[in-house]
């Protein structure tokens, strides 16, 4: 009996070590289109990811990171939205940019958020290769035109 509730441990835990490593998406924006982490496999991207609270913050880091990086680099805007009731998520939705240029990642059940490891307060930052393998992450809380540097000759750095 003990052998077997060992098994089941150590299975159980096999599994979640996989779920974490596990850390592709499929998430839909505010226009109710899909977008996937499999679809950028082949360019490099950032992952700009936070709670809802935090959009000026958001807006001024990707404007500042779009002035020093490249206005052709793909930003992945992702947004914790797991507290948002779902009777009200029809009325969020109308809530974001409605240009279709300006998709934004809605996460509704917040496990995205979980795997990627967002942080509460502030933004996260996460850096892809062309592999989609996570090179560089950062968590910011202001503006800070030194770590946008770092985040640049981090990108720059990767083949």
């Amino acid at each position: 009996m003990q052998r077997h509730f060992s098994i089941v441990i150590l299975l159980t835990l096999l599994k979640i070590s996989l779920y974490a490593m596990d850390d592709s998406f499929i998430l839909e924006d505010q226009f109710e289109q899909t977008h996937q982490k499999k679809d950028l496999l082949g360019q490099k991207f950032i992952i700009i990811g936070g709670k809802l609270e935090h959009k000026d913050l958001r807006k001024q880091f990707i404007q500042k990171v779009r002035e020093a990086i490249s206005k052709d680099i793909t930003i992945v805007n992702i947004i914790d939205m797991h507290h948002v009731p779902s009777l009200l998520r029809f009325y969020a939705r109308g809530k974001f940019p409605q240009k279709k240029s300006q998709w934004i990642l809605l996460d509704w059940s917040g496990e995205v958020s979980k795997k990627s490891q967002f942080k509460e307060h502030g933004l996260s930052v996460l850096l892809f290769d062309t592999a989609n393998q996570m090179q560089y992450r950062s968590y910011e809380t202001a503006i800070d035109t030194s770590r946008i540097k770092i985040l640049k000759n981090k990108l720059e750095a990767i083949q």
